[in-house]
């Protein structure tokens, strides 16, 4: 009850309460950390945000609302549907939730139906210990699983840089959403996208070995078939470049890959070894990069 006080009142701008980032660490609980510090003003914004109402709830309620009309982002819409739920706002989180699909409907974005996904499993998850009927969300769920099955592939195609790395980005927390829910039908769905993402072509090599390395790790993809990709990709026919970015997607997050696969490990070492000198250098702060995520 504490919690959803602190909630309501950060609804309102009125920071009493700041989560701690470590109480979401735990795992297997939803324990919730803050670090409360009154400050005289809060009395004055509390008199301030009784326009919205004459009770927390009413007030916290009707100002979620004003937010929502305000926004028709669906990124934004679900970031306050999540604070609905943790502030155990009922009637603002069922006008949330029709909003929520009203705009899923129309984006056409995959990337934010892939985040708007993500944050909505972590609702799904939470909610339970809320005690909310979580029918409606679990249905938006199913929906948004089709759309981002069937537009990845295409979405992966020909894209720069800076947005590879993104993308990367939006797939290792979709990967985990998908394994935190544990949903059979929605695993399968989300390798045989996977699969054809690979296939895909034009992909962008950081995209393409960080797909090939959840493959693998799920045994999608045998030793050997990672072998043959490895040798392929750093073929003099590919630049080193295009080498580097491929291996920093497929060592994403781990280097234990290169420790427990032998063959994989000579793959790489070899190419390391007949780098031209001005390609080494070159090559040499990205291989940096994809190594300073291994853990000790």
């Amino acid at each position: 009850m504490k919690s959803r006080l602190l909630h309501r009142l950060n609804i309102l701008n009125i920071s009493w309460g700041t989560l701690q980032q470590e109480g979401k660490q735990d795992k297997g609980s939803f324990k919730e950390y803050w670090k409360l510090k009154w400050q005289p003003e809060f009395a004055i914004q509390l008199i301030e945000a009784s326009r919205w109402g004459n009770t927390v709830v009413e007030t916290a309620t009707n100002c979620m609302l004003e937010k929502a009309n305000q926004n028709e982002q669906i990124v934004a819409i679900v970031q306050l549907l999540e604070q609905a739920m943790l502030a155990d706002l009922n009637e603002a989180f069922t006008v949330l939730i029709d909003k929520l699909q009203a705009a899923a409907a129309r984006a056409q974005d995959v990337f934010r139906l892939m985040q708007v996904f993500t944050t909505s499993v972590r609702i799904l998850r939470y909610g339970s210990v809320r005690a909310w009927n979580a029918a409606s969300l679990q249905t938006l769920i199913d929906q948004l699983m089709v759309r981002i099955t069937v537009a990845l592939p295409a979405a992966c195609s020909r894209i720069d840089d800076d947005l590879a790395a993104e993308v990367v980005t939006h797939i290792r927390n979709l990967h985990d959403a998908i394994q935190t829910l544990q949903q059979t039908e929605h695993q399968t769905a989300w390798y045989e996208a996977l699969q054809q993402l690979e296939a895909t072509t034009e992909v962008h090599p950081q995209v393409e070995g960080y797909v090939i390395r959840l493959l693998f790790d799920k045994q999608r993809l045998l030793p050997v078939a990672v072998e043959k990709r490895m040798q392929f990709t750093f073929s003099k026919g590919n630049s080193p470049l295009y080498a580097t970015y491929w291996l920093e997607g497929f060592l994403q997050g781990s280097g234990l890959v290169l420790i427990y696969h032998q063959e994989l490990w000579q793959v790489l070492d070899e190419w390391v070894h007949h780098l031209e000198e001005a390609n080494f250098l070159e090559v040499v702060p990205m291989l940096r990069r994809a190594f300073s995520t291994f853990s000790a």
